[in-house]
């Protein structure tokens, strides 16, 4: 028997919210972890060494919770992964 990989775009209909929010929140949450791994840090370590960053505040990131923009990009910064914003076409 054949198996197919379907998406799940293919069995239900998603909403706009998956698709503004939680899959980019995904795509950055995967980018997180990719550059923790290479540079062999974990998410306390990274507490440690960002000012006015607890290490619950980095799990809400890397948990796809809500949390502040702030912290987002202090995160980012400090793995050295930019966030581009553009206009939509």
């Amino acid at each position: 028997m054949d198996k197919k990989t379907k998406e799940i775009s293919d069995i239900i209909e998603l909403s706009d919210y998956y698709y503004s929010v939680l899959q980019p929140k995904k795509k950055i949450t995967n980018l997180i972890f990719k550059r923790l791994e290479e540079k062999e840090l974990t998410l306390k370590e990274v507490a440690l060494q960002l000012e006015d960053t607890t290490y619950e505040e980095l799990v809400k990131v890397t948990a796809g919770e809500e949390y502040k923009i702030d912290t987002l990009l202090k995160l980012l910064y400090f793995l050295e992964i930019r966030l581009e914003v553009r206009l939509a076409d």
